[in-house]
């Protein structure tokens, strides 16, 4: 349900969350910031949704804060929350859904997450789990919310703080699970992809977004559940073929659209570069049933790992909070090898 991550063991200590505050202009503040996308980045939005993509129950959550369910799909911490603590916030900023018409401009907001486990560049995808936002809806809405404080605040001065926020997107994973097919014409896939994604990157723009943090795939072929169904128990390479080509795709297109769109700005997260090492497990779903874990999804009955730390993935799809962390790190401060043509906290800085 989501894009997929690999990289060294990163142990993690306690992390007390507070309110944060709307992001000001000027001086070392924190900008807003404002995720879409799928289940990477989803902090509770399909809690609100009638869909079997749902992780409100345990043990989800199990190394949150308070040791409860949110809707992340994650033991704890997820790539939203630790992108946010990076840039200085002390609190992902809350799930769309959950602010059941608030005014959005009196926060105490440091933006908004739209992020939609199951979503993906095409409307359809996702539809077999049932609803979710798909990005064309996020979109939808983060212009409703910029709206709102632009009416508040004025014109100037919402223009100038949203070209300063950070726009986290991650997307493509499902649109290319779903629909892969070693039969069909997945080359053709995926440049439809490219073409639709930067479709959705020209709306953003066109609201007043110029800073843009993209999450690429990683290995995709190898997530628990691929791995089981797979006659040997290996990765299924075509796949991990398609996440490069996707990823290769994306960077091409956010190249021309950057020299053809005045003022934007982009980050690219090549997460097919990851090296698969650092971890003492990773093939096997800390939490799940079946081989590797991946037969069954978690739930409150599946085997569950005592040591969460060593397990690159958690469940089926997605990487444990450990995994979090340390992806997080390299797209904070990763050399050219992972991030491209700067990292995000240089993104941040520019």
């Amino acid at each position: 349900m989501a894009a997929y991550w690999s990289g060294p063991l990163l142990l993690l200590g306690l992390l007390i969350l507070q309110s944060p505050s709307w992001a000001v202009e000027g001086g070392d503040a924190p900008p807003a910031v404002f995720f879409f996308g799928d289940s990477i980045l989803d902090v509770g939005n399909n809690n609100y949704l009638n869909t079997k993509a749902k992780c409100n129950m345990a043990p989800y959550g199990v190394d949150f804060p308070g040791g409860k369910p949110t809707g992340r799909f994650s033991n704890g911490l997820n790539i939203a929350d630790f992108l946010a603590m990076q840039v200085g916030l002390k609190e992902s900023p809350p799930a769309f859904l959950s602010l059941s018409g608030q005014n959005f401009q009196k926060g105490p907001f440091s933006g908004v997450n739209f992020a939609s486990g199951g979503s993906g560049i095409l409307d359809k995808t996702g539809s077999n789990f049932g609803q979710n936002l798909p990005l064309s809806v996020q979109i939808s809405h983060f212009n409703k919310v910029y709206n709102d404080f632009r009416i508040e605040v004025g014109e100037a001065h919402a223009r100038a703080v949203l070209a300063e926020s950070l726009i986290f997107i991650s997307v493509g994973g499902n649109d290319i699970v779903q629909n892969f097919n070693p039969s069909t014409q997945m080359d053709q896939l995926v440049a439809n992809l490219a073409v639709t994604y930067k479709a959705h990157l020209q709306k953003l723009y066109s609201i007043g977004a110029r800073k843009f943090g993209i999450l690429g795939l990683s290995k995709t072929g190898c997530i628990p559940v691929l791995r089981a169904q797979s006659k040997t128990g290996g990765c299924i390479e075509e796949l991990n073929y398609v996440s490069q080509r996707f990823d290769n795709q994306v960077e091409n297109m956010l190249r021309q659209l950057s020299s053809e769109l005045r003022g934007m700005k982009y980050s690219l997260f090549v997460g097919t570069h990851l090296p698969e090492v650092g971890f003492a497990e990773m093939k096997t779903a800390c939490c799940g049933s079946g081989k590797f874990n991946g037969e069954v999804p978690c739930n409150p009955k599946a085997s569950l790992c005592a040591m969460r730390n060593d397990y690159y993935y958690w469940d089926t799809f997605h990487p444990t909070q450990a995994t979090s962390k340390l992806v997080v790190d390299l797209m904070y401060n990763g050399s050219p090898q992972y991030v491209v043509p700067i990292n995000f906290k240089q993104l941040w800085r520019s």
